[in-house]
């Protein structure tokens, strides 16, 4: 069976950085369309044209020493942490 969206990000989160959480509430969706940026640059056949992005607020439960999970995308060189914008905390 499926997974709902907040269910696919505190798995991919826990894959990809090693972080368990919980997602709290979806703050915005996100829509992009590569061609209509100006700052588009030709992409290898296969790459998706259109895209829908659904942004989560998640509460950390639990963090490891090292950041990095166990099954980190291919072009993925990466995890760290980043201020947030607008963040108190910098």
């Amino acid at each position: 069976m499926g997974e709902t969206m907040a269910e696919c990000v505190v798995r991919e989160l826990l894959e990809e950085t090693g972080v368990r959480g919980r997602a709290v509430e979806l703050m915005r969706i996100r829509e992009y369309i590569p061609n209509r940026d100006p700052g588009f640059r030709e992409r290898p056949s296969g790459f998706v044209n259109h895209r829908l992005d659904a942004l989560f607020w998640v509460e950390l439960l639990e963090e490891p020493a090292t950041l990095g999970g166990h099954h980190l995308d291919d072009l993925q060189p990466g995890v760290e942490w980043v201020p947030f914008l607008g963040s108190e905390q910098e």
